[in-house]
């Protein structure tokens, strides 16, 4: 009972900390007015890379989108999902402060510090959703080395393939990287024949899991017959694009 109460406060301090931070904020951060106008054309049936212009893969506005059709058409209504998704990020940092068996005070400082360092930041944005992937996927990596699981998990392995996977279609570079590291960095922990097989029959699955948002947004972009459109903004246009003000 204790230890929920503990993460209750916590996420409560963590979540009036952020709203502090993100509601009040002035209208001035290019990438916010972006994605919410991304969401809105979402929301009013608009297809993205035909209809209106996009370099980034296409979950963010599709999920903000249809945060927006189910709630309020207001930029209030993207702030407040943005305070839900970082006090996510920092309660997970949290988590793997806490699993690395660091010093309470030293964990309540730390994040302080990321706190302070990151809050100017804070908003509706691709990269966040990618970095709440990435803390995630870190924790139970390290959750499953400090209880010396080695062997084989397929549940496990195929549904953080597919958190993974997912990562790609809000940022196609960072989660492809994302996708490769997690997939094969595991090679590099065999000691012998044995483990080695072991390892492979993982990678197996986390391919799978990886492959199914893939696959998702395959479907998605034949089904509107987007392709040349998608290909051309998100990587075709990497080598031209700029954002300089």
């Amino acid at each position: 009972m204790k230890k929920k109460l503990k993460i209750i406060l916590i996420i409560l301090i963590l979540t009036i900390s952020i709203a502090g931070a993100i509601l009040p904020q002035e209208l001035n951060n290019l990438d916010e007015i972006w994605n919410y106008n991304f969401a809105r054309c979402i929301k009013n049936g608009l297809q993205p890379y035909k209809d209106f212009n996009m370099v980034q893969n296409p979950l963010l506005p599709i999920i903000s989108g249809i945060i927006l059709k189910l709630t309020f058409d207001e930029l209030l209504t993207m702030r407040i999902f943005a305070v839900i998704i970082m006090t996510l990020c920092i309660f997970i940092i949290y988590k793997i402060f806490e699993i690395l068996d660091i010093n309470t005070y030293v964990i309540n400082v730390s994040v302080i510090g990321i706190f302070l360092l990151l809050y100017r930041y804070f908003c509706i944005d691709y990269n966040f959703f990618v970095l709440l992937i990435i803390l995630t996927t870190i924790y139970f990596e390290i959750k499953n080395k400090k209880e010396k699981i080695i062997e084989t998990n397929f549940k496990q392995d195929f549904l953080l393939g597919i958190l993974v996977g997912t990562s790609t279609l809000f940022k196609q570079t960072t989660g492809i990287t994302l996708a490769l590291v997690f997939i094969f960095y595991k090679t590099l922990l065999a000691k012998d024949k044995q483990e080695f097989k072991t390892i492979f029959r993982i990678i197996v699955y986390r391919i799978i899991g990886v492959l199914i948002p893939i696959s998702i947004l395959v479907v998605y972009l034949t089904k509107n017959d987007i392709w040349q459109d998608f290909l051309s903004y998100t990587i075709y246009s990497l080598k031209t694009f700029s954002n300089k003000i």
